[in-house]
């Protein structure tokens, strides 16, 4: 049986060709991401040091290495389109990696057709790739101002979008521009409605999560699925940056970190990173098989 990281690189060496545009050609057919799952930490360590192996390989190309600096197009497959494309890289937020600055990729890598970055892309290959589609499925979504949420209603006609909407919008109701209003630890809808609820990047802004999760267990039928991410510091246990006290004011715990809300200007606070006890969370609140 092939570890890991070799079932990484023979998988992977395909994509690691597809950096060169001459041989962009050679590609056929839709191809399926490499997925790993983890149901606890030490499942975890293992997929992420394949991944990690996998990615350094990349960034150790002859291509990459003979622009000397990270190119501003990148070609791959865009799940959304359904096609090769040079997608745009966003070189103005980097990290340091062997003395060189390389972009955050999950935030760029932008398609020149659906116009989403990479881990919103990744967020609807992953799930129509783990996940059977069908077209009566009832799908909500944490989200519903976004290109990603117009992107999954194009292709799943039963999905139902919100925000945690901030101009007084009763909750379950819509605002002047159509919008939905919805929190999410305190949801109008009814017990086993959907198939699946998605939410991506919402969780770390939510100070009560355990409520969160417990609400979107209740809301799933039967062998739904709850599908999402939320930044995670690659750690078992979670790190805390702020906390809401008693008397209902805000502790922050580490610097302030605001992301951005297409909703609210002025961002919104993140709570906390998440660490690999997220799935003991997720089982405490009523999912009987949860992996990262």
């Amino acid at each position: 049986m092939l570890s890991p990281l070799a079932l990484a690189r023979r998988t992977h060496k395909a994509y690691e060709r597809n950096v060169e545009p001459r041989v962009l050609r050679l590609f056929r057919g839709v191809p399926r991401p490499l997925v790993y799952q983890a149901r606890n930490f030490k499942e975890y360590q293992v997929a992420a040091r394949a991944v990690a192996a996998l990615n350094n390989d990349w960034l150790r190309t002859t291509w990459f290495r003979d622009h000397g600096s990270t190119p501003s197009r990148v070609r791959g497959y865009c799940a959304v389109c359904d096609t090769w494309n040079a997608f745009a890289v966003d070189s103005t937020v980097c990290s340091e990696w062997e003395g060189r600055r390389v972009p955050w990729w999950t935030n760029t890598l932008s398609c020149p057709k659906c116009h989403l970055a990479a881990r919103m892309r990744a967020a609807l290959h992953l799930f129509e790739s783990l996940v059977a589609r069908r077209t009566d499925e009832q799908i909500y979504i944490t989200e519903q101002t976004t290109q990603l949420y117009r992107q999954f209603q194009r292709r799943h006609p039963h999905l139902i979008g919100s925000e945690y909407l901030i101009d007084s919008t009763p909750k379950g109701r819509t605002n002047y521009s159509g919008f939905r209003c919805e929190d999410l630890t305190d949801l109008t809808f009814a017990d086993a409605q959907f198939d699946h609820v998605l939410s991506f990047e919402v969780l770390e802004h939510i100070p009560d999560y355990k409520a969160a999760l417990r609400e979107c267990a209740r809301v799933l039928k039967p062998g739904g699925r709850l599908f999402c991410s939320a930044p995670f510091h690659g750690d078992e246990r979670h790190t805390v940056r702020a906390r809401i006290n008693e008397d209902g004011s805000i502790e922050h715990l580490l610097p302030p970190e605001y992301h951005g809300d297409p909703v609210n200007p002025t961002g919104v606070l993140c709570y906390r990173y998440f660490g690999l006890e997220l799935l003991d969370d997720l089982r405490a609140a009523g999912f009987s098989d949860a992996s990262a």
